[in-house]
């Protein structure tokens, strides 16, 4: 089982992937990589930038979103997943998702890409 644990990082490697990507992030990464930072994140056609502050506040914007520009709320680390409530994105109802390490930068479970602006 070892060896073959081995071979798939290898070829993982090989292949210009990274052994760490597709692993969800903890909370300590979480706070670490994320937490801090201002991120560019896409998802489908909607794209912005997003930023954790160490407070747990959350603020994102919005490129093509003539409606919102932008909005703030909270993030808060629960059971593996990342949960956060927005004023005004998604009536102010709580979303928690897995996050994954993902090449240079992160996947969401819902299918949001994060990379360092």
């Amino acid at each position: 089982m070892k060896r073959l644990a081995l071979i798939a990082s290898s070829l993982l490697l090989l292949s210009g992937g990274s052994a760490i990507a597709g692993k969800a992030l903890t909370e300590a990464d979480f706070k670490q990589k994320i937490v801090g930072h201002t991120l560019k994140w896409k998802q489908e056609k909607a794209s912005g930038t997003v930023h954790f502050s160490k407070s747990g506040k959350i603020t994102i914007t919005f490129n093509n979103n003539k409606k919102m520009k932008k909005d703030s709320g909270r993030w808060a680390w629960r059971n593996g997943a990342n949960c956060t409530r927005y004023n005004k994105l998604r009536n102010g109802k709580e979303k928690c998702t897995k996050v994954y390490f993902s090449g240079s930068g992160f996947r969401g479970a819902s299918g949001s890409i994060l990379t360092y602006k």
